[in-house]
């Protein structure tokens, strides 16, 4: 068996694993593609067999089963007798028929039936039924047996937003802005329209925001101040829960706050005609997503000529896209060394990385917890890893606070809360 075969084998014992072999497994897909490619795989069927629920039998099936076993049971002798000579009338009107054939001067080789309602249609082969296909009126995949693995229904059909899968966009227009937001297709069932937004509730997904000046001045357009955020100069793009307020991936009493640079009027300035565009990363905490932007309009005086114009800041959103959620185990985040150099993210998938966090340390030889302290991750990009770095290098690993959130695109994202001591 070679080294491959062996890790695959692991790969598909994942829950079987020794500790030993828990750490040999994960320095492997650190160096392996292939198996990372592999070992994401079997995370997705693993998460989609999860999602799978067991329907219940009605409480009229034993009774009805014990019903219709005694009336069989009870039936007269004389009706299975009659059906035997049926059959045997059936079968000898068969032989005689090939006989005749068989002893004709037609050359046939034997009976060939010339009615097509006398011929009985082939099995269908196993496992060549259809993956089930949402249709264009949305409504749950039916449970039907998949080409791959399992069935392909959700478990919980509330999970799934009807109506709510096929909307590629939203565009809206407030202020003098035209916010628009497009969401990427994906479809982790079987099988899924090319129009499908269909994620798993969790997720980390890129979706691209666009801001257009349509009004007749000038405008200077910020991002969103997320806690741990600075301005961004650009248009995000932010998820929220069924009573509109925004959800954010972090609780706002815990990060700290960061020291934001001030953006250059001139960087920020939007002509009239003009758009910016940026894709951001979300975490589908909720199944409604929109397009939104902090705006200063300059109506009165142009910030390029007079000194102290400053306009009118305003917050413009977009209207909410809803798309379907199934649900999904998150994966776990595990560190490595001490003080730890890296968080292992597993089980591992074959997408980009992306993560965000935070953390704040005390240096070996000092005696304050503002020693250290900064930003982990990429929050605005992913990387082809399955570890997230951690530059703690000189902390003390006995007074180390982290707070991390990382996932592989397209799948539920993690987290992690560090804390010593």
């Amino acid at each position: 068996m070679t080294e491959h075969e062996l890790y695959r084998d692991m790969l598909a014992m994942q829950g079987e694993l020794s500790t030993g072999e828990q750490e040999s497994l994960a320095s492997h897909l650190e160096e392996c593609a292939t198996c990372r490619e592999l070992g994401g795989e079997y995370g997705r069927q693993d998460a989609f067999l999860r999602a799978l629920s067991l329907p219940e039998p009605p409480l009229t099936l034993r009774a009805g089963v014990l019903g219709r076993a005694h009336r069989s049971s009870s039936r007269r002798w004389w009706r299975h007798g009659l059906g035997l000579l049926s059959a045997a009338a059936v079968i000898a009107l068969i032989v005689a028929a090939a006989h005749a054939g068989m002893g004709s001067n037609t050359g046939k080789a034997g009976f060939v039936p010339n009615k097509p309602g006398l011929t009985h249609p082939g099995a269908k082969a196993r496992g060549a039924a259809s993956a089930p296909v949402i249709e264009a009126a949305p409504q749950l995949p039916s449970t039907r047996k998949g080409a791959a693995f399992g069935t392909s229904q959700p478990s919980n059909q509330g999970d799934v937003a009807a109506g709510s899968a096929y909307e590629a966009s939203a565009t809206s227009r407030s202020n003098g802005l035209l916010l628009t937001l497009s969401l990427p297709r994906s479809c982790p069932v079987f099988s899924c329209p090319a129009a499908a937004r269909i994620y798993y509730r969790g997720a980390v997904i890129p979706v691209t925001v666009t801001a257009r000046n349509v009004s007749k001045h000038l405008m200077s357009i910020y991002g969103v101040a997320q806690p741990g955020e600075c301005w961004s100069g650009k248009p995000e793009a932010e998820v929220v829960g069924n009573n509109g307020q925004a959800l954010s991936a972090w609780n706002a009493n815990n990060w700290p706050e960061p020291a934001c640079p001030i953006l250059s009027s001139d960087r920020s300035l939007l002509y009239p005609g003009q758009q910016v565009r940026a894709t951001v990363y979300v975490v589908l905490r909720s199944n409604r997503v929109r397009a939104v932007a902090y705006v200063r309009s300059f109506n009165n005086c142009d910030p390029r000529t007079k000194n102290g114009c400053r306009g009118e800041l305003m917050r413009v959103q977009g209207s909410v896209v809803t798309v379907a959620l199934l649900k999904a185990q998150a994966p776990r985040i595990q560190l490595r060394g001490n003080p730890p150099t890296k968080a292992l993210v597993q089980p591992a998938a074959s997408s980009p990385l992306w993560s965000d966090g935070w953390y704040r340390c005390r240096g070996s030889a000092s005696v304050t917890w503002t020693a250290s302290e900064g930003g982990l991750g990429s929050p605005s990009a992913v990387t082809r890893s399955t570890a997230v770095p951690l530059p703690l290098a000189g902390c003390d690993p006995k007074h180390l606070e982290i707070h991390l959130a990382a996932g592989f695109l397209y799948h539920p994202v993690g987290r992690l809360d560090y804390a010593r001591p």
